[in-house]
């Protein structure tokens, strides 16, 4: 049974990227986390490239059928913005024990 009743903070803190997605200047990474309808964007890592880190949390609130948390790591670009990667979490394996705190490591994939 995936319903979940409860907040569900998120709080990106840091990447260790490996896809350049720049040529010739250092990129601007933000990350976009989608739990059901619910959608937030971090705001760029100016000065992160290819260490980029974070410092806002975003807050769900979880009611009803819930199932995975995706991530896209994108860099913000002028033409368009490039897709870094892509992590999604099992919100089951995550909630396992409530309350819980806990930092999961996610390893994105290349495009």
């Amino acid at each position: 049974n995936n319903m979940f009743k409860g907040i569900l903070r998120i709080k990106p803190l840091s990447a260790q990227l490996i896809h350049d997605t720049k040529v010739l200047k250092r990129m601007s990474p933000y990350v976009i986390i989608k739990v059901g309808d619910t959608v937030f964007r971090t705001n760029p890592s100016i000065e992160g490239h290819l260490t980029p880190s974070w410092s806002e949390e975003y807050v769900f609130d979880l009611d009803g059928p819930i199932y995975e948390v995706e991530f896209q790591v994108k860099h913000e670009a002028i033409f368009g913005d490039a897709l870094i990667g892509t992590a999604t979490l099992n919100l089951g394996e995550i909630l396992r024990y409530t309350p819980c705190s806990r930092f999961s490591q996610i390893q994105l994939q290349d495009r």
